[in-house]
């Protein structure tokens, strides 16, 4: 890992629409010394002997493997509590962008990534408390405000979750409220190109050299309301996605997963129409008009034939766009019919660490339900669309939906979880555009 000059700070963003604000973001100095230093940062023994541990892999890795160039590190606070804000682009975003920093942190991590068997476990030793997705997690604000209480330097996601194609997520607003209610100094983290080091679809990764850059310290006006911060750090946490001309990368079959983003085909638009070439992991073809592309690193498309070249950012749009909204395989059902089908899928309920099963069999969306239908056509569970409070896409190529206090984990067999989630959330919000969940 190489430090390098910073660049110039960047440009003031804009604010967002309501009253003028008197000031802007301003800089602090990250050398201020807010408060004595705590012993081990505040963290027990046992947890900072982890923390030790995980940073000496996270080095090795860094150097070895991800070749990773970081710019700004004095503009990290030496002393005190502070928000570090990353942008999301990989599963591996918390381990490159905390650790240079050299002081141990508590970060916001989604409550599925716990659960895991031994990463779960190990990544909270390093730091991690949980937070559910698309909901108010009153038990995860509570935690961050005891943290900061305690001087901890914490690191939150404000995406709050990875791009599937390579275009940032939406910030939510929540940000802002709670950047206000901590009057907290706030540092910006920018990874540059890690999206195209392993795209969230992807099978494999690719050897691409990461430049991460820190930005801040800067706190924000009481004057300005929360709507107005959070379009401040939207502004910040967006970085674009490039390689630097005449780096070196190495690749391997970067179409391995492709099939999952890609549900249909761009060009005829048959459902699962695309697969992985056999005898080439980085082309994909089409089962149905035999339409075939090949990846690049930046993930272009390269059409053969008569298919268009285009990007996966762009076919993944267009077949989204190409199904409607709601999504439909052909005219508008009426209230209450088929939408889409698979043969086989396993749902399970999530209780803390644990998912129990609850159904398998063949799944049906109808306009107003998810339903799962046993051999004899029995109703094994109904899922009313109108009640189902959130949906995701996890570890695992699983739909995760929220129904009440209920979270249920779906695993449609030989069909991606993308299309399932694309299908469900268009039904649960008719007439909205939808995005990878």
């Amino acid at each position: 890992m190489t430090p390098t000059t910073p660049p110039p700070a960047p440009t003031e963003a804009p604010a967002a629409q309501g009253p003028a604000p008197l000031s802007g973001p301003y800089r602090v100095d990250p050398a201020e010394k807010v408060r004595p230093p705590l012993p081990r940062q505040g963290f027990g023994w046992l947890r900072y002997l982890n923390y030790l541990f995980g940073i000496s892999i996270c080095y090795t890795v860094d150097v070895l493997w991800l070749r990773m160039k970081v710019f700004g590190l004095e503009n990290i606070p030496k002393y005190g509590p502070f928000l570090l804000l990353p942008n999301h682009t990989t599963f591996i975003d918390p381990f490159v962008i905390c650790y240079p920093i050299l002081r141990p942190m508590r970060y916001m991590a989604t409550a599925a990534l716990l659960r895991v068997p031994l990463l779960g476990p190990w990544v909270a030793a390093l730091g991690a408390f949980p937070k559910m997705k698309y909901v108010k997690d009153a038990a995860s604000m509570a935690t961050t405000q005891r943290l900061w209480d305690q001087d901890q330097l914490i690191t939150i996601f404000p995406e709050g979750r990875r791009t599937w194609d390579g275009e940032p997520t939406e910030v939510s607003d929540g940000i802002g409220r709670l950047i206000q209610r901590l009057d907290a100094r706030v540092v910006f983290a920018t990874l540059e190109n890690a999206y195209l080091m392993h795209p969230r679809w992807a099978r494999y990764p690719r050897r691409v050299p990461l430049k991460l850059r820190y930005h801040g310290p800067f706190r924000y006006p009481s004057d300005w309301s929360p709507e107005q911060v959070a379009a401040d750090v939207r502004a910040r946490v967006r970085a674009p996605q490039e390689i630097d001309p005449g780096a070196k990368v190495w690749t391997w079959r970067m179409a391995w997963g492709l099939p999952s983003l890609l549900w249909a085909c761009p060009r005829c638009h048959a459902l699962a129409g695309l697969e992985v070439d056999p005898h080439d992991g980085d082309r994909v073809v089409c089962r149905a008009c035999a339409a075939a592309w090949r990846i690049d690193v930046e993930t272009r498309l390269h059409g053969e034939g008569e298919a268009a070249d285009t990007n996966v950012r762009d076919a993944y749009r267009q077949i989204r766009d190409h199904f409607g909204y709601p999504p439909r395989l052909g005219a508008l059902p009426a209230d209450g019919a088929e939408v889409l089908r698979v043969p086989a899928a396993d749902v399970r309920r999530v209780e803390r660490k644990r998912r129990l099963p609850v159904a398998a069999g063949a799944m049906v969306l109808r306009t107003d339900r998810l339903e799962v239908e046993g051999p004899d056509g029995a109703v094994l569970l109904r899922l009313p669309l109108s009640e189902l409070r959130a949906l995701s896409i996890e570890l695992g190529d699983r739909v995760q939906v929220r129904h009440g206090d209920l979270l249920y984990d779906i695993a449609p067999v030989g069909q991606s979880a993308l299309l399932w989630g694309h299908f469900i959330k268009g039904w649960m919000h008719p007439g909205e555009p939808v995005d990878a969940g």
